[in-house]
């Protein structure tokens, strides 16, 4: 129940804080130019500083210098998924994407006015099954009973090949991070035998 001076009040506090968000964001954006404004002269500093330089060899007098080079990124190690046991040779990367079965919850919340004033919320929640990636704490629902949902088995899992190089150079960890494009992986000969933990394994079926 909301009374008309409670209505007032939250009214007045709205009000309050856009004032205080406004003095805020004010700062803000300043502070957010700026950094705009460095970054595009340190960007125009660069291209006139970069030199062009060829990736099979590592020129020693340009040691220090900013460089441009192109080529192809070659692993120099297998990447391997230790906990299932999967290899990915030539690969830059290896990612393994997790997602469980399990219930997540809806609300939905309608505010009536009632008689004689004031106002009613009345919050209705569901529960259904979905694929999640990451788990799901079913222990903040409002019911969790009879929606529990079990700890994850495993998560997700992401590891590169040390070293990557293209030509004579090493591409750096920060850069590595960066790898993004990934493609489907179908191992050749996918068996529950393979998955190294034991208590996994006993579990674990392949559809």
């Amino acid at each position: 129940h909301e009374s008309l001076g409670g209505r007032m009040q939250n009214s007045c506090s709205g009000i309050c804080f856009g004032i205080l968000l406004l003095c805020a964001s004010v700062p803000v954006l300043v502070w957010n130019e700026g950094r705009s404004l460095h970054r595009f002269q340190a960007l125009e500093e660069g291209a006139k500083a970069v030199v062009a330089v060829r990736a099979d060899d590592v020129d020693a007098s340009r040691e220090g210098s900013l460089v441009h080079f192109s080529g192809v990124a070659r692993a120099g190690s297998a990447v391997v998924d230790p906990q299932f046991g999967i290899t990915a040779k030539g690969a830059l990367k290896l990612r393994r994407n997790v997602d469980m079965y399990q219930w997540v919850e809806d609300t939905e919340s309608e505010t009536r006015k009632k008689t004689g004033g004031g106002t009613e919320t009345k919050t209705t929640y569901r529960y259904s099954k979905e694929w999640k990636s990451g788990y799901v704490n079913s222990d903040s629902f409002y019911s969790s009973y009879g929606h529990e949902n079990p700890p994850l088995a495993f998560g997700s899992f992401e590891t590169a090949a040390d070293p990557i190089t293209v030509g004579a150079f090493s591409i750096p960890w920060d850069m590595i991070d960066t790898i993004s494009w990934y493609s489907p992986l179908f191992p050749s000969s996918l068996s529950t035998q393979s998955i190294t933990d034991e208590s996994i394994r006993s579990k674990a079926h392949i559809y």
